[in-house]
């Protein structure tokens, strides 16, 4: 090892030794302040303290009813007659949501529901879309 690298290995062990010292003034400097990550913050207001220096408890909720069931339950429409003539009963909606009742047939259940329909009553290939209008009206 020549004259340069002697002085690159001393250079080194300085500012090693530099680092050290300073690692340790600044742990010794947080040991001493009583550093605490947890500590309360000052600006948080103070806890809530009762009037009458009552313990505090959680009001219980009270179950809600629940409401009675609805009677109006969708009847079906009338029956699609086809341009063959020929008569396609129509099925009961299917009541939707969960709450008690359900709520209204949509457009989409009401296409679905035509749709399954027209193949549970044989309704014939060339007629599809014709009943599919009527029944989705």
């Amino acid at each position: 090892m020549g004259r340069r690298g002697t002085v690159i290995l001393v250079c080194g062990i300085i500012v090693l030794a530099a680092g050290f010292a300073a690692s340790a003034k600044a742990q010794d400097r947080i040991d001493r302040d009583n550093y605490n990550i947890m500590a309360p913050e000052p600006w948080l207001p103070p806890k809530y303290q009762s009037p009458r220096g009552l313990p505090q408890r959680p009001k219980n909720a009270q179950p809600r009813p629940t409401p009675p069931p609805s009677v109006d339950i969708a009847k079906p429409a009338p029956p699609v007659v086809l341009p063959s003539g020929r008569s396609v009963p129509n099925l009961p909606p299917v009541r939707q949501g969960i709450v008690p009742g359900g709520g209204r047939e949509t457009f989409g259940d009401r296409a679905v529901r035509c749709a399954h329909q027209s193949g549970l009553y044989g309704v014939p290939a060339g007629q599809q879309n014709t009943y599919m209008h009527s029944c989705t009206q």
